[in-house]
């Protein structure tokens, strides 16, 4: 339990010591859909030591296999312990497939090649074609070319010259695919005499009723530094929210961590989805965005989480530390959301990414713009920057860890009097809160709250 030390007119410090020996790495979680083909138990927590037996265990091309496979190349150092909590389809209510088309139009009056981009640079496909071909044979010859993708989450199949792409998991899950063709914008490259339409036919949906799991139930008593939601469905993210902020309680063993998940659909729709909440970061995600959400939410939640073991300070934003280099879309020079969207997103405490770089012919990776929780007011309505800005929160964090773990290396268990945090705000964290772990958060766990004096 928190043990009280030090009040003041500004702030309490509490010390929690049940919890300081914890000799393993830091814990990162994802959570997401498996396939009905994979070996692993519904809804059971598993610990994923290697990439060895994800497709195994969750069927390849499952959400959480792609996502598993997305986080651990966004922490290649071993500095994090993974663990799944897959789903099936029907337990979680996903009753229709996605379905999306690509109509190809002939013959092709030259040879050429047609590219394409899905979904992240890994299944990035080149399909030769010949003078002569019709739109039968191109499809087909598309068909198969995408059927070598290893672990690509669509299933395609070719007919009269169109080819369907079919989620292989059901849900909403598969309705933001943005296939690009011809995406090196190459002169005389692709066949002339032949065009690409792309449509989505059939929406995924989650039909059923199911309701959220009971996360206190799977997920007892131990501690998880960051929890990627590899979803949507906002009834399923406000439960591991509400999870997540119970785990925060100063009233009982502290396991501090952090979520976080992204939200589709127009601009009104992904802000319909605001809930002002510290425990979570929110990613704002378009449909016409080249990458799918869930892969950048298992990249930046793993990325997050990797660097703050030797970097506590640092926030997951901007050229330097906020590009999520575990996952590739081609340049370009336009954005999913215009500026001015992009303003309003960011107001309303929503993560908003960007192409690292402008232009054509290349590959690039998404960069993380603003690094933020979606908290931004406290509960009287007055605007709270210290839990919304993340760099405030993890050099605050990182400072009363660091002066607690010099106070108590030695006998004296007193504070100095001179110790006084930064904020008069609101906290109620440590280290790991905001994702920011350290080997001193491992014997101690430190949390800082503000109370009316």
């Amino acid at each position: 339990m928190s043990i009280d030390s030090l009040r003041s007119g500004a702030i309490r410090i509490c010390f929690d010591p049940s919890l300081n020996a914890y000799p393993n790495k830091c814990r990162i979680l994802l959570e997401g859909q498996m396939l009905d083909t994979g070996t692993a138990e519904d809804g059971a927590l598993i610990k994923i030591p290697s990439l060895r037996d994800v497709d195994v265990l969750f069927g390849e091309g499952s959400v959480i296999a792609n996502g598993l496979i997305t986080g651990f190349g966004c922490c290649p150092n071993q500095a994090m312990e993974f663990y799944a909590l897959p789903h099936k389809d029907l337990s979680v209510g996903a009753t229709v497939k996605a379905k999306h088309t690509i109509t190809f139009t002939g013959p092709a009056t030259s040879d050429g090649r047609i590219d394409l981009f899905m979904g992240d640079g890994r299944w990035n496909t080149s399909t030769r074609i010949t003078e002569g071909m019709t739109e039968d044979e191109i499809a087909t010859a598309v068909a198969q070319s995408i059927g070598h993708e290893i672990g690509f989450p669509f299933d395609a199949t070719a007919a009269l010259g169109v080819v369907t792409l079919e989620a292989k998991n059901a849900g909403t899950v598969g309705n933001c695919l943005n296939p690009i063709y011809n995406w090196h914008q190459r002169r005389d490259y692709a066949p002339q005499g032949v065009t690409a339409e792309i449509a989505q036919t059939i929406q995924g949906l989650y039909a059923g009723a199911a309701a959220p799991p009971d996360y206190q139930a799977i997920l007892g008593e131990c501690c998880y530094c960051c929890i990627g939601m590899l979803y949507d469905k906002p009834e399923w993210q406000d439960a591991m929210i509400a999870y997540i902020a119970s785990a925060w309680s100063c009233d009982k063993p502290q396991c501090f961590g952090h979520g976080y998940t992204y939200n589709t659909g127009t601009l009104g729709q992904i802000m319909a989805t605001d809930t002002n909440s510290a425990e979570v970061s929110r990613m704002a995600q378009c449909c016409d965005d080249p990458v799918l959400g869930y892969l950048k939410v298992a990249a930046y939640a793993a990325q997050s989480c990797c660097s703050t073991v030797d970097n506590p300070e640092m926030s997951i934003q901007g050229p330097d530390f906020g590009v999520l280099g575990c996952v590739k879309q081609p340049e370009s020079c336009f954005q999913c959301f215009t500026f001015d969207e992009q303003q309003i997103l960011e107001a309303n405490g929503f993560v908003v990414t960007v192409p690292r770089i402008g232009g054509t012919g290349s590959m690039t990776s998404p960069m993380i713009v603003n690094d933020v929780t979606n908290n931004r007011y406290d509960e009287e309505g007055r605007l709270n920057a210290t839990w919304w800005n993340v760099k405030t929160n993890v050099i605050v964090c990182a400072l009363h860890c660091s002066v607690t773990f010099k106070v108590t290396r030695g006998k004296e268990r007193s504070l100095p009097s001179t110790l006084r945090s930064s904020s008069r705000k609101t906290f109620c964290r440590d280290c790991s809160h905001r994702r920011r772990i350290s080997r001193v958060q491992r014997r101690w766990r430190a949390c800082v709250s503000s109370f009316r004096a």
